[in-house]
């Protein structure tokens, strides 16, 4: 997968981005430019989670490259779960969208009891920004805690995940083990 987005026309019928190009530019941009310790993918129930090692707070980041995808989103639980801070509550909740569909997003948004959730914006050419800034759900440092066992777990295996798929040898694997 590329790092960087390819530049395509800004109108919804040409440029598409994949789920995948989403998250990478969503990560790259908080770990790489915002300086956040961890990142991962499809952690617990959420497509991305970011942290930091020692201090708050969890961000969540749910994305969607479809507005019906985004409509549907609402009805998992946990959203439901959030209102009533049951489970594991990130600190923000936000929104990774690409720019063909924001406004669309914001609109429903504003107009919904999910008003308090942000949103981040991926252009055309891979450049991230947030749209619409998130309020901090009150939550526990237990909470934290458990999200960020699952992150470390999350992170551990799509390392592992990633060299296998690049098909690079486990040198490990020739030791004999005592």
């Amino acid at each position: 997968m590329a790092y960087q987005l390819e530049l395509f026309p800004k109108e919804p019928m040409f440029w598409r981005i994949s789920a995948d190009e989403l998250k990478v530019a969503i990560m790259k941009k908080y770990v790489f430019e915002k300086h956040y310790d961890l990142a991962a993918t499809e952690v617990h129930y959420c497509d991305i989670v970011i942290s930091n090692l020692e201090a708050n707070p969890i961000i969540e980041v749910e994305t969607k490259i479809s507005y019906n995808d985004f409509l549907a989103d609402f009805d998992k639980e946990k959203h439901e779960k959030y209102l009533k801070l049951e489970g594991m509550v990130p600190d923000y909740f936000f929104f990774g969208v690409p720019e063909y569909m924001l406004q669309q997003v914001l609109d429903y948004l504003e107009s919904s009891k999910y008003n308090y959730y942000g949103v981040i914006v991926v252009n055309s050419v891979g450049f991230v920004t947030t749209a619409k800034r998130a309020k901090r759900f009150p939550t526990s440092q237990a909470n934290r805690k458990q999200f960020k066992e699952y992150l470390l777990k999350r992170e551990t295996r799509q390392l592992i995940n990633f060299y296998d798929e690049k098909n690079i040898r486990n040198y490990s694997s020739d030791i004999d083990l005592i």
